[in-house]
């Protein structure tokens, strides 16, 4: 999942809601240094990413996608449901997406204080640039993706994604909602495995000043 599947996957607890937006930005093993609420929530975004990689509708979109894009289906897929999920008509986010983007812009400006440097920067960006809601559009999806291609050290196809979504745009929206579904189903489990009790109103964290 991309930002938006993330945040969407982990509503309505806004803690788990900043653990899902900051787990592009910590990695390596959590040791405290953030509240134990947002780690909680980086769990949960680890434990979905783990799970969509070799869920069957990823795989199945992998199998039938040109060969060189095999290997970046999944960032493929990322966007595409942040795409579907943005869009007004899907009924796949979790409130009306224009009312749903502002209660994340919201709930990460809170806490913030606790975003590392890079997450500050593309929360920002984020932020300004309204990115929640443009990726219904289209052409804004593929100029992400295209983004994407070119900080990539080594020469892939996100450089150049129009072309497959153009192509391949049934098969999209065939897999990527199979894909969300089933992350939908993951967090129902991790929620009955780990016990974590959903909470619209989180109050007990206070950003660091």
């Amino acid at each position: 999942m991309n930002f938006l599947g993330h945040l969407a996957l982990a509503w309505p607890d806004q803690n788990l809601m900043v653990g899902g937006f900051l787990g592009d930005f910590v990695k390596g093993p959590l040791k405290g240094v953030l509240p134990q609420e947002i780690e909680t929530g980086i769990q949960l975004h680890r434990r979905i990413d783990a799970k969509s990689d070799c869920h069957p509708a990823l795989q199945s979109l992998k199998s039938q996608l040109p060969k060189n894009w095999c290997r970046y289906a999944g960032i493929l897929a990322d966007l595409y449901c942040d795409h579907l999920i943005s869009n007004p008509d899907s009924g796949l986010a979790p409130t009306p997406i224009g009312e749903f983007s502002e209660s994340c812009y919201q709930i990460l400006d809170d806490q913030r204080a606790f975003f590392p440097e890079r997450a500050q920067l593309v929360f920002e960006l984020m932020w300004r640039g309204r990115w929640l809601e443009k990726y219904s559009d289209l052409g804004f999806t593929i100029q992400s993706l295209d983004r994407i291609g070119t900080r990539l050290t080594f020469e892939n196809p996100l450089a150049n994604s129009e072309q497959i979504i153009c192509d391949h745009a049934n098969l999209l929206d065939q897999h990527c909602p199979s894909l969300y579904a089933g992350m939908q189903e993951v967090v129902a489990e991790w929620h009955a495995e780990t016990g974590v009790q959903l909470s619209a109103c989180n109050t007990s964290i206070q950003p660091r000043v």
